[in-house]
């Protein structure tokens, strides 16, 4: 978890390099496609980009939850990182990288490490 968390910390500084970080969590679900996995990460992002007083919707942690499941079953279980930006209006976004391996538990249940780095850009001095 500690590994996928600086993965995701410096894909956020190179791929970001003029926005501060506001925070970053990593986490592990246990039967990820079982269950579906991402209503965990939703809830888990709400409550993080809350406590670091950046504006969050269900909507933008629904969004990278789902971008996270998806690179997962494109890179069929492989370690991967992903980066994306959500706009919250024209001056605002929230940039946020990931970074996840899928991992196997039983021949029909697999889990999943993950970890993301989220910040604020205020689009100020671009």
């Amino acid at each position: 978890m500690k590994g996928a968390d600086k993965a995701a910390s410096a894909a956020f500084k190179a791929q970001f390099p003029s926005v501060d970080a506001s925070g970053s969590d990593y986490g592990v679900i246990n039967n990820f496609f079982a269950t579906g996995g991402p209503e965990t990460i939703v809830k888990q992002l709400i409550v993080d980009m809350e406590a670091w007083q950046l504006p969050v919707s269900e909507q933008a942690a629904g969004l990278l939850a789902v971008q996270m499941k998806t690179d997962v079953d494109a890179q069929i279980g492989d370690v991967g990182t992903n980066h994306g930006i959500y706009a919250i209006n024209m001056n605002q976004s929230l940039d946020y990288t990931i970074a996840y391996v899928e991992f196997y538990i039983t021949q029909t249940s697999n889990g999943l490490v993950y970890a993301f780095t989220v910040g604020l850009d205020s689009r100020w001095g671009d």
